[in-house]
């Protein structure tokens, strides 16, 4: 999954619910490398509330199997037709969903989420960002 890609469209789809919102790269242009200091001052100074972070705990291949026969009723033998065996391989990953508060640097809020369209990166993005939306609210952050 590309950090910056994630990062942008989880940024237009929280402005899209009223939520201000920055792509870490655009203040930490090398995160990997940025020592903690680093990414406090720079939150800090873009004057954000908190900060979202989200990283994948694993990743990995998951062959989902239906099954049932072609034809029949809800998958029901009733039918004389032939049995119907299909597969579809799905990118799955578990993600890590944290909130910081901006002042404290402390954990505040956390979510872990199992997706399995992790290849669809815009669409995971998207998914992620309204149940994450809806989630903050109801448990008073938004």
């Amino acid at each position: 999954m590309c950090p910056n890609r994630f990062e942008n469209i989880m940024v237009d789809e929280l402005d899209r619910h009223g939520i201000t919102a920055v792509a870490s790269h655009t203040q930490v242009p090398d995160l990997e490398k940025a020592r903690r200091e680093d990414i406090v001052a720079a939150v800090r100074a873009s004057g954000a509330d908190g900060v979202i972070t989200a990283r994948p705990v694993s990743v990995g291949d998951k062959t989902v199997t239906q099954e049932g026969v072609a034809g029949a009723p809800f998958g029901t033998a009733a039918s004389g037709y032939g049995n119907f065996d299909g597969s579809k391989d799905f990118l799955r990953a578990n993600l890590q969903i944290n909130l910081y508060d901006g002042e404290t640097t402390g954990l505040v809020w956390t979510a872990t989420i199992d997706t399995f369209d992790a290849d669809r990166i815009a669409r995971v993005s998207r998914d992620l960002d309204k149940l994450m939306a809806e989630r903050l609210r109801h448990d008073g952050f938004l």
